[in-house]
């Protein structure tokens, strides 16, 4: 299979890692608009460097493309790669509005091609073990889940901060994050945002850096996110699950699980980034090749409406 990589940013070091480890797989071209990127890039990991997704498509033949440029393009070089019948992973959010992101699965479905977002959490190991020990009922029904993403970022020099390219702040990039995160530990259940407020912008002007997220599972758990780009979570831990007989926590480094009174019980590898790109590649190329079903897209659309539900409520703050 031949695939081409658009956009030759930080994330797409991680799906170039990922692609050049296959022998199936061929990094046929890379695109940016900036020629030394694409040049570097394509010196490092190969493929033919091209300035955009028009002269890639005319000379590279390319069966698929990881679209790994900032939120805000996601919807135009999805349109355009598909109606070139080109299959597509693209890098989360899929789109910065529902209307958007479902106008790119409309376009998917007409040109028969795949379209996968890339949920890089979906495809960790250890959420789908905490998942498996939760339903076990060692912790009991959970009552209260937390989801932290908290680590400072460099915010200089960076499209993050220009709205007219990430559609947004820290809640435009690691909200979907979050969503994946909640999606595996409830069972797919949506949850309600009940209230959403972003602390003060400490090293830029123009996005939000902190947020605090409360939310709802319909029969199932209250819970709170924290994003933020500019200061360190307290702990490992980037979940917490409290049940009413038991707790379990996944860090970093692993996860942990105790009934109440008990003695805590390892769990699990701990977080792999590559890991977890060679499982969400492996996942992509059989569904193109058609040997497995691709990811649900109704989790991706989930994404969206979860990241647009919390602008909305903390617009009301």
């Amino acid at each position: 299979m031949n695939l081409a990589i658009i956009g030759c940013g930080r994330i797409a070091h991680a799906h170039a890692a990922a692609i050049t480890e296959r022998s199936d797989v061929n990094l046929i071209a890379v695109v940016d608009p900036v020629e030394e990127k694409r040049r570097e890039f394509a010196e490092t990991y190969g493929g033919l460097p091209c300035d955009s997704i028009q002269a890639m498509v005319a000379e590279a033949a390319s069966d698929a493309a990881c679209l790994c440029t900032p939120p805000a393009t996601h919807h135009e070089g999805a349109l355009e790669l598909l109606s070139s019948g080109i299959h597509v992973l693209c890098e989360k959010p899929l789109a910065i509005s529902s209307e958007e992101a479902q106008s790119m699965v409309s376009q998917a479905e007409r040109a028969k091609r795949v379209l996968m977002v890339s949920s890089k959490f979906r495809f960790v190991e250890d959420l789908w073990e905490a998942r498996r020990r939760i339903e076990s009922g060692k912790i009991g029904p959970q009552v209260h889940v937390e989801v932290s993403f908290c680590s400072r970022m460099p915010l200089v020099d960076t499209w993050h901060t220009e709205p007219e390219l990430s559609g947004g702040g820290v809640v435009m990039d690691n909200g979907p994050h979050a969503y994946d995160v909640l999606s595996v530990l409830t069972v797919d259940r949506e949850p309600r945002i009940v209230a959403a407020a972003f602390g003060s912008q400490v090293a830029n002007d123009r996005v939000e850096e902190t947020a605090e997220i409360v939310f709802r599972v319909s029969d199932g758990p209250l819970g709170r996110v924290s994003l933020s780009w500019v200061y360190n979570s307290a702990t490992l831990d980037y979940v917490h699950v409290r049940g009413n007989r038991g707790e379990l926590r996944i860090a970093w480094d692993g996860g942990r699980i105790r009934s109440e009174g008990g003695e805590w019980e390892r769990f699990g590898s701990g977080y792999d980034k590559g890991d977890a790109f060679r499982r969400m590649l492996d996942r992509f190329v059989t569904s193109v090749r058609a040997e497995v079903e691709p990811e649900p897209l109704d989790r991706a659309l989930g994404a969206v409406a979860f990241v647009e539900a919390v602008y909305r409520v903390a617009s009301l703050q």
